[in-house]
């Protein structure tokens, strides 16, 4: 029987480390994916798929709420899998011009799910017990906010062509270089590389810059201002003496 325990308590593991598992997958999937569009395809699809099931449960993972559970599962079943079947079709990239369409809305409403995630780890990382996890909170957060801002990017290359430069060339960018181009932008990096072109995208590129900079002066400053006043909470609670409960002697 000892064999069948380590699954309980990977599962027990996960459910009392939320964010830091999610991060931790969020990682991986930001690695992997560039790797594997060069070595595999198929492996590609399978990772795309697999990012976009979690990114609908991954709020209700969260929140453990079953308002959110039925806001993002239904809406996810019915536009997020005929999206699923554009990745295996090799439709993922297919122009967007002069309306959404079917890969637009998808796309679109993938955009949505994460932004309700990025609230709910932020709402979960000020307001949770656990040490570790507001820490991991405010990564993920980060991390999934360089995220949403990167399929924007990508959206609006496709409904806007000729929105990005390649060192000083107009380009199609894949959604990979759009999440780079989102990480150096809010992370205020700026390499220069991969430009913004269009005044809708320079922007919100603009926007992006002034929420990382916002996001650390004062989520950051927030959560350290939260977590300090917890610990100096516990240590000024009275530790009871030996021998007494409530202020009542144990016989």
């Amino acid at each position: 029987m000892s064999k069948w325990k380590w699954p309980h308590r990977l599962i027990k593991t996960i459910g009392e480390n939320k964010c830091a598992s999610l991060t931790l997958a969020l990682i991986l999937f930001l690695l992997l994916n560039p790797l594997l569009s060069c070595w595999h395809e198929g492996l590609t699809c399978c990772l795309l798929v697999a990012f976009y099931v979690v990114s609908v449960f991954a709020p209700y993972f969260v929140s453990s709420s079953r308002k959110v559970l039925y806001l993002t599962v239904i809406p996810g079943g019915l536009f997020l899998l005929p999206k699923m079947l554009q990745v295996f079709f090799n439709r993922f990239n297919d122009p967007m011009t002069e309306t959404l369409g079917l890969p637009g809305t998808a796309m679109l409403l993938l955009t949505a799910f994460e932004v309700l995630l990025v609230c709910c780890v932020m709402f979960y990382s000020l307001y949770t017990t656990h040490p570790k996890e507001p820490i991991f909170g405010c990564v993920l957060s980060y991390l999934l906010l360089a995220i949403v801002f990167g399929d924007l990017y990508f959206l609006m290359s496709r409904l806007l062509p000729g929105s990005f430069a390649f060192q000083g060339a107009v380009f199609t960018p894949e959604l990979n270089d759009m999440w780079y181009f989102s990480f150096t932008t809010l992370t205020t990096s700026g390499f220069g590389d991969i430009v913004a072109t269009h005044p809708f995208t320079r922007q919100l590129a603009g926007l992006e810059a002034a929420c990382g900079v916002l996001y650390v002066a004062l989520f950051i400053g927030r959560q350290i201002s939260l977590m300090t006043t917890t610990r100096r909470t516990e240590r000024n609670q009275p530790v009871p003496l030996p021998g007494k409960d409530d202020g009542n002697e144990v016989v």
